[in-house]
C-alpha cells in the first residue's frame, strides 16, 4: 500500500490500475497512456514487490538495477526490488516523481 501511495502521490492525475498480475501508473486514466510505473506483488515465498520505473536511461541509483531477467514491459528502464518487511527507500518519492516527469515528457 505504502508503493500505491507514493507513486499515485506524484501528481493529483495520476492513475494506478490493476492489469491482471501488477499495477499500472500512468499520468491519466486513458487507457493507452504509458506507464510510468509498474508494480509487480510476488505473494509465494519469498514475499516481494518488483517495481519497474520509466527513468532516464542514464538515471543511476544504488538500489536501482536493470531489467531483471525474463522481465520487460515497454518504457521501463530501472528495478527495484523490495523484500517482505524491507522499509522503502527513503529516495523512492523522489525516483517516483522523476518517473512521472519524464514519462510526460516523452509524451510530448
Amino acid at each position: 500500500m505504502q508503493v500505491s501511495e507514493v507513486l499515485v502521490g506524484v501528481s493529483p492525475d495520476a492513475q494506478g490500475d490493476l492489469a491482471g498480475q501488477y499495477v499500472k501508473f500512468a499520468t491519466d486514466s486513458h487507457p493507452s497512456r504509458p506507464a510510468y510505473a509498474v508494480v509487480w506483488s510476488n505473494m509465494s515465498l519469498p514475499r516481494r514487490l518488483l517495481v519497474g520505473l520509466a527513468l532516464p536511461n542514464d538515471f543511476e541509483a544504488e538500489l536501482l538495477g536493470p531489467v531483471p531477467g525474463g522481465m520487460s514491459y515497454r518504457g521501463l528502464t530501472k528495478f527495484l526490488t523490495i523484500e517482505d518487511g524491507q522499509a522503502i527507500p527513503e529516495e523512492f518519492s523522489e525516483w517516483a516523481k522523476r518517473a512521472y516527469d519524464h514519462n510526460l515528457l516523452s509524451e510530448t
